[in-house]
């Protein structure tokens, strides 16, 4: 059995945008405007805001089998009941791209999550194919969170994409999410536009690629302020945490518009400024160099410090 065009979409989450050609269903985790925004600012900015980070297929069905074509993009996770089972990879495809069956061990009412690409350009899927007479049901989920972010926050150098902190977070609530991350992003006002999706909750974690971006800290300070600004008239009923950079390696390195701590001294007072919650980030993930990929990126290690931390305040303000 195949599922496929708006059956497909109906099972679909964590897309603002969904295009369908004749090769089947690309999903986007950013608009066109905030693409056109990306653009305007660099290529390879644009080209990141068009990969399908956190987009994932998210339904319970009494299948013992599943497949699925994807014409591009290779590297999937794929939870069964919200544990992650199978990780494949280009050896796991034919030439087609259609991925090996893989076998659910599960009851009558199995949840299957399929994770698209963080970081494969414009993953395009055909079809996922069940057995036949299977039936297919759409996951409900708890609340909605939007996350906003760099590159931390689409989960670079995490070895399996649902262990970055953003995912963890998903999972841990049992959220509809949006992971709107770019790798190298910064706070800039013409990257934001709203969504045709409500978020519950708002996470915003920007700020280290500014750090040495901008050329002044008040230049800087400008664009945080116009950023949440917008941040604020879209989701100023919501819940919305400011989360401000990670402690990183190389943060003893002033640079030409002053230093790393100060930086971060910018996104905490805009923050507090504009009304939301402060989640300090030099808190939430350990200084010390095991914990990271490199020299800004933690590991799989990391992030999940990184997700501790982060659901602790979530699950705080949650109760306020």
């Amino acid at each position: 059995m195949y599922i496929r065009g708006e059956d497909l979409k109906g099972v679909t989450f964590g897309a603002v945008e969904i295009s369908e050609n004749e090769n089947g269903l690309s999903f986007f985790k950013c608009t066109d405007k905030q693409q056109r925004g990306w653009k305007s600012i660099s290529e390879s900015l644009f080209q990141r805001s068009r990969v399908p980070t956190g987009v994932r297929f998210d339904f319970h069905t009494d299948s013992k089998t599943f497949a699925f074509k994807a014409v591009s993009g290779r590297k999937f996770d794929v939870l069964i009941n919200g544990v992650l089972t199978y990780s494949l990879k280009d050896t796991d495809f034919d030439s087609d791209g259609v991925s090996k069956t893989l076998g659910i061990n599960g009851s009558d009412d199995t949840r299957i999550t399929l994770i698209l690409p963080s970081h494969d350009i414009e993953a395009c899927i055909e079809y996922i194919r069940l057995d036949d007479g299977a039936y297919i049901r759409a996951h409900e989920h708890s609340v909605k969170i939007l996350f906003i972010g760099d590159s931390i926050t689409q989960g670079w150098h995490s070895e399996f994409d649902s262990m970055s902190y953003a995912w963890q977070t998903t999972l841990h609530f049992d959220a509809d999410s949006v992971i709107n991350g770019v790798g190298g992003a910064i706070f800039h006002e013409c990257t934001f536009d709203t969504l045709c999706f409500d978020p519950d909750i708002v996470v915003v974690a920007y700020g280290t690629n500014d750090f040495g971006y901008y050329k002044t800290l008040a230049e800087m300070e400008s664009h945080v302020q116009a950023f949440l600004d917008l941040v604020k008239q879209a989701y100023g009923s919501k819940k919305v945490l400011c989360v401000s950079p990670i402690w990183r390696l190389d943060a003893y390195k002033d640079r030409e518009m002053g230093t790393f701590c100060r930086c971060c001294d910018v996104v905490k007072r805009q923050t507090v400024s504009h009304g939301f919650y402060l989640v300090d980030g030099d808190d939430i993930v350990p200084h010390f160099n095991e914990f990271y990929a490199d020299n800004v990126h933690p590991n799989d290690l990391g992030f999940c410090m990184y997700a501790k931390g982060l659901i602790r305040h979530i699950e705080k303000i949650l109760k306020d």
